[in-house]
């Protein structure tokens, strides 16, 4: 089940992503940092992620 919280984190990992790329496509250097940059944007993303259900995780348990 994905709380308030997961919602949150989520549209905040996805929104930053989201702009990271639009700003390189914009100013044309999503073709100069190339496929590794995207994947280790995306790779970051993902990270958040997990990080931000881990915490959700530990606050519902009441650590």
């Amino acid at each position: 089940m994905i709380n308030n919280n997961n919602k949150s984190s989520f549209r905040t990992a996805t929104n930053d992503f989201v702009k990271t790329v639009e700003s390189a496509i914009k100013n044309q250097e999503i073709k100069k940092k190339g496929k590794d940059w995207l994947i280790r944007e995306l790779d970051q993303m993902i990270a958040q992620l997990k990080n931000a259900k881990a915490e959700n995780v530990a606050k519902a348990a009441g650590l």
